[in-house]
């Protein structure tokens, strides 16, 4: 399964008991982890992307 969220207030936070090498990525990143991701999960992160950069474009982030 593929989430994307954000929280309405404060800041999210990482367990570090849930996580490994989290970071973030851009859109070209995506092409070139290691191991590869499949194109039906980089489709859903270009998505959660595009919906990240119109809520900031309408003065919601």
């Amino acid at each position: 399964m593929i989430y994307w969220a954000r929280p309405r207030n404060g800041e999210a936070t990482l367990s570090a008991d849930e996580h490994h090498d989290i970071r973030w990525c851009s859109s070209a990143d995506l092409d070139t982890l290691q191991p590869p991701m499949s194109h039906a999960v980089k489709w859903y992160c270009r998505k959660a992307v595009e919906e990240v950069q119109t809520a900031k474009f309408r003065g919601r982030g």
